[in-house]
């Protein structure tokens, strides 16, 4: 029991570090692409060249993960990282050239699917299955934290210092965070046997689709990514052009969400005397009524209340999802898994994205809010009417 609490309070560090250090350096380099040209394109173009190689290796790379101790995955990663990340400052800072971000976006594209889902799929394997829901909430409002975090942290270095002090400490936590990983022991790794990694990748996807529930999960997620696709677009002009405020209240809602998040994540363990079932069903139809809330909304205030709620309700869902998908798998496929459920949240993102640019002038900024609430609303009755008779909620 000690030993497990051990191994999480090292993954925590090891993952909210870097989780920190990934927050600080997007920032920087948002604000250096923004800053050399003056258009906000700049900044979508940079994610371009991070998101088509992420999801081209997110496709293939699950058979590999399940071969290698999570562990030391992990560890690899982060040095890789640090590494790369410290070529590359060096190199701009003598060159300063654009394209150096570029090269640099597209190594990270290909890092991120790699660790992510072993960085999931690694719990398990250093847990007591019991643990898990309130394991799971930690790190996942720990996540959503130091993402709102660094920003904040990187804006006060660089108005201070510079862009590339930010970029510095970045490279410093992800070292901290391998180092971190290395005192990890996990109580349960089985790998796979090596075969061909197209016979793996194909043996990972019939494990995925053959498991019903699990695809159920999945597409629940896809309906709660899409929606955020859907907001990453329209929660700026809502609030400056709907409801009329400014940048503070915006950065005010903004914030509204991973505190509500973090408040959610810590009373997770309050409902584990509930089917975990009915607490993921019931917190996701919570959120999605949240959308439909800000669709009629006419008070910032209020705006921020409602936010705040969907943080805790979603923090709630995404912990109860996590955690029936960790303990419905066989662990030997777990990596695989977890980069298909990655696969699916990069690729519904996307999409809500291009959904509300194409329709935005068409529904208007509140009827997409109240459409994310309908899609979700769809995706819940589906998964009602087709899950197991024998876990249906009742």
């Amino acid at each position: 029991m000690i030993r497990s609490h051990i191994n999480f309070l090292n993954l925590w560090i090891g993952l909210s570090v870097s989780e920190l250090a990934g927050s600080l350096l997007t920032f920087a380099l948002s604000l250096i692409m923004f800053k050399s040209t003056s258009l906000t394109g700049s900044i979508g173009t940079m994610w371009l060249f991070y998101f088509i190689p992420s999801i081209i290796i997110q496709l293939v790379i699950g058979s590999y993960l399940d071969r290698y101790s999570k562990k030391l995955i992990l560890i690899f990663i982060q040095l890789i990282k640090a590494t790369v990340l410290a070529v590359f400052i060096v190199l701009f800072y003598y060159l300063n050239e654009l394209y150096l971000i570029y090269i640099f976006q597209i190594i990270l594209g290909c890092l991120t699917p790699i660790f992510t889902p072993v960085s999931q799929a690694i719990l398990p394997n250093v847990s007591n299955q019991k643990d898990l829901v309130q394991y799971n909430s930690i790190l996942d409002a720990t996540s959503k934290l130091m993402v709102a975090c660094g920003p904040i942290i990187s804006g006060v270095i660089i108005s201070i210092s510079s862009s590339n002090i930010s970029i510095i400490i970045s490279i410093c936590l992800f070292f901290i965070s391998g180092i971190s990983l290395c005192f990890i022991k996990e109580i349960k790794n089985e790998m796979i046997k090596k075969e061909k990694w197209m016979n793996q990748l194909k043996e990972g996807f019939a494990y995925y689709f053959d498991r019903k529930e699990i695809v159920k999960f999945g597409n629940l997620i896809f309906a709660v990514q899409f929606s955020v696709g859907v907001i990453t677009v329209i929660n700026l002009p809502y609030i400056l052009d709907v409801l009329n405020g400014d940048m503070k209240d915006y950065g005010i809602f903004m914030a509204s969400f991973p505190f509500g998040y973090v408040i959610g994540a810590s009373i997770v363990k309050v409902f584990s005397k509930f089917k975990d079932i009915n607490v993921m069903i019931y917190s996701l139809l919570i959120a999605s009524t949240t959308f439909m809330f800000l669709g009629f909304n006419r008070y910032i205030l209020l705006a921020y209340v409602i936010e705040f709620i969907s943080g805790i309700a979603l923090a709630i869902f995404n912990s109860y999802n996590t955690t029936m998908v960790q303990k419905n798998i066989d662990q030997k496929y777990s990596a695989r898994i977890f980069t298909l459920r990655l696969a699916i949240i990069r690729t519904a993102i996307p999409i809500g994205v291009g959904f509300a640019t194409l329709f935005s002038e068409l529904l208007s900024i509140r009827g997409l809010y109240i459409i994310n609430t309908i899609v979700i609303g769809l995706f819940i009755m589906v998964f009602i009417m087709t899950y197991d008779n024998k876990k249906r909620i009742k």
